[in-house]
């Protein structure tokens, strides 16, 4: 069970404005993947010069609200395993979804984070 990347997800209806903010703080466009069926419209991923990541996603589950969301993207190379401990924790799940080229499972604790979980498939 290993963590291969740690980074904060922001769900926003604003995406444009966001990446303008972080590419005044000095980050670019590391790419972009538009193929979701569930888990997002749209998300983008930024880095910096030093390798900070930062990502954005219009997430339907967090849809809900007008609000920016800011939560942890935990990438992961066995989901099911983390998903086990996080439950065992008291995380539960909100949504989970699986694509040609990942699994996700986005989960919340009893008292208010949210970590988007993602295993890509090789």
């Amino acid at each position: 069970m290993k963590i291969t990347s740690f980074y904060p997800l922001i769900s926003t209806k604003h995406e444009e404005e966001m990446k303008e903010t972080f590419e005044a703080l000095g980050f670019e466009m590391a790419h972009v993947k538009s193929d979701f069926d569930v888990v997002a419209s749209v998300n983008s991923v930024m880095k910096d010069e030093a390798g900070h990541r930062v990502e954005f996603a219009d997430l339907e589950e967090l849809a809900k609200t007008e609000k920016d969301t800011v939560m942890l993207r935990v990438n992961v190379d066995d989901l099911e395993a983390f998903v086990h401990l996080l439950t065992d924790k008291g995380f539960r799940t909100l949504e989970k979804d699986e694509t040609s080229s990942a699994k996700y499972c986005m989960m919340t604790s009893p008292f208010g984070l949210t970590i988007d979980l993602c295993q890509h498939l090789k």
